[in-house]
C-alpha cells in the first residue's frame, strides 16, 4: 500500500512539474514573462500565462525568449528547422528574431497539434423568398515539415417552387497532404469531392498531384502560387454514368493578417484548370473571405464565391455559379 502511495505521488508530481509554464520572453519595455508559447504567426505571439491567461504580444515588442519545447520554426527565405526553440533561433548568426516569421511547437498529444475553425451562416430575402444556409469548417494537423488539411463546405439555397431549380447545392470536401520543402517550395496530394448543381454537377471525384512556391511570406501577408495535373470522375444531374477527364491546374492564394484591434484577416483563392482530355474546356474556382473579430476567438464576415465551366454539364442553368455569404466563425 506504501508502494502504491509513493507511486501515485511521484506521477501525480512529476505531471505538475512537467506541465508547469517556464517559458519567458523579454519585452522592450522591459517586462518579463513567465508562460507557455503557444504559437507565433502573422506578427503576433501568442502566449499563455497563469496571472493572464492567453495573451497575444506583437512580435516585434519581444526582443528575447527562453523556451526548452521542441517547435518547428520557419524564416524570411523559407528555411524550416525544427529543435529547442531558443537554441533553433540563437545558434546560427542569420536566424535573430527579426527573420523568425512562424513558430510551431510540436506537441506531444494528437488533438492539440490541430488548429481550425467552425463557420455557419443563414440569409433569407422575404421579397424574393430565397433562402440560404452555409456551414464549413477546416482542421490544420501540424508534425515536422508535414501538413495535413480537412476541409468542407456545404451552400443551400432554395428558392421559390416556379424557378427552373426550387433547392440548390454547392457542397465540396477535401483532404490535403502537404511536404514542405527548403525555401518556401512544397508539394501536394489533394482528394477532392465537389457539388454544384447550378452547373448541373451531381459528383466531382478528383485527386490533385502538385507543387508550389510561397513567393511573400512574411509576418504580415502571404501569397503563393502553384499548379499540377488532376485527375476527375464526373456524373451530371441527368446522367446516371460518370466519365473521367484530366485537367491540368495553376493557381495563387493571398492571405493577409491585421493583428492590431479589432484583428481582421483577409484569405482569397484562384485556380485555373484547363482539360487535357477534354480540350478546350477551362474552369475556375474563386473565392475570397474576409473576417473581423467580435470577440476572443469569434469572428464575422463575408464570402464571395465565383465557379465558372465553360462547357458545363448537362442540367446547368448557367455557366456561373456565384454568391455572397454572411458568416460567424469560431478559431480552435
Amino acid at each position: 500500500m506504501r508502494s502504491l502511495f509513493f507511486l501515485c505521488f511521484f506521477l501525480l508530481f512529476s505531471t505538475t512539474v512537467f506541465s508547469q509554464k517556464t517559458d519567458k520572453i523579454l519585452l522592450e519595455n522591459g517586462d518579463m514573462l513567465t508562460g507557455e508559447i503557444k504559437s507565433m504567426q502573422f506578427a503576433m505571439l501568442t502566449f499563455k500565462t497563469d496571472a493572464m491567461s492567453t495573451i497575444n504580444v506583437k512580435w516585434e515588442q519581444v526582443v528575447w525568449l527562453q523556451s526548452y519545447k521542441t517547435c518547428e520554426v520557419k524564416f524570411r527565405w523559407g528555411e524550416l528547422k525544427v529543435g529547442r526553440l531558443d537554441s533553433v533561433i540563437y545558434n546560427d548568426k542569420m536566424a535573430n528574431l527579426n527573420n523568425v516569421v512562424e513558430i510551431t511547437p510540436i506537441k506531444d498529444r494528437f488533438w492539440k497539434r490541430i488548429d481550425g475553425n467552425i463557420d455557419a451562416g443563414f440569409n433569407y430575402t422575404h421579397s424574393s423568398k430565397v433562402g440560404q444556409f452555409n456551414m464549413g469548417g477546416m482542421a490544420d494537423y501540424r508534425m515536422p515539415k508535414f501538413e495535413t488539411i480537412l476541409k468542407a463546405s456545404s451552400i443551400i439555397s432554395s428558392q421559390p417552387a416556379d424557378t427552373s431549380q426550387p433547392l440548390t447545392k454547392k457542397q465540396d470536401a477535401s483532404l490535403q497532404f502537404i511536404r514542405l520543402l527548403k525555401n518556401n517550395y512544397s508539394v501536394e496530394v489533394k482528394l477532392y469531392w465537389q457539388q454544384n448543381t447550378a452547373l448541373g454537377l451531381k459528383s466531382r471525384v478528383s485527386m490533385q498531384l502538385g507543387g508550389g512556391k510561397d513567393l511573400i511570406y512574411n509576418n504580415h501577408n502571404r501569397l503563393g502560387a502553384g499548379g499540377g495535373i488532376a485527375g476527375n470522375r464526373e456524373q451530371s444531374d441527368d446522367v446516371q454514368d460518370s466519365k473521367f477527364n484530366m485537367e491540368a491546374f495553376a493557381g495563387l492564394a493571398f492571405k493577409k493578417f491585421h493583428y492590431s484591434s479589432p484583428k481582421i484577416n483577409i484569405d482569397a483563392q484562384l485556380v485555373g484548370f484547363a482539360g487535357l482530355t477534354e480540350v478546350g474546356r477551362f474552369r475556375t474556382e474563386a473565392n475570397i473571405t474576409a473576417k473581423v473579430e467580435i470577440f476572443t476567438d469569434f469572428f464575422i464576415g463575408l464570402t464571395f464565391y465565383d465557379n465558372f465551366d465553360n462547357r458545363p454539364l448537362s442540367g446547368a442553368t448557367g455557366k456561373n455559379d456565384f454568391g455572397i455569404i454572411t458568416l460567424l466563425s469560431y478559431s480552435f
